[in-house]
């Protein structure tokens, strides 16, 4: 498999009804996607995941801040490096 092939994969993913996102692998609308940024000429990139995967990870990750709050001891040494907040 050469470089083109993989080019052509991906463009067989996109159609003209909508785009197959990356994290569940399911066509959706183009709405369903966030628009991203716009390149160098001024073409408008589409993130490749969709809405509702976005929001799962935000999700995931406030819940994970929540439980796991970042240490406020100044004398705190994480258990697997033994470095501290300082280092």
């Amino acid at each position: 498999m050469n470089q083109l092939d993989l080019f052509l994969e991906d463009i067989e993913k996109v159609c003209e009804d909508g785009l197959v996102c990356i994290k569940c692998d399911i066509r959706q609308p183009v709405t369903n996607f966030q628009q991203m940024s716009y390149t160098k000429t001024g073409e408008a990139e589409i993130k490749r995941t969709c809405r509702s995967c976005q929001k799962g990870h935000r999700q995931v990750i406030a819940y994970l801040r929540k439980t796991n709050p970042y240490p406020q001891e100044a004398s705190y040494q994480c258990p697997i490096c033994q470095r501290t907040i300082d280092e």
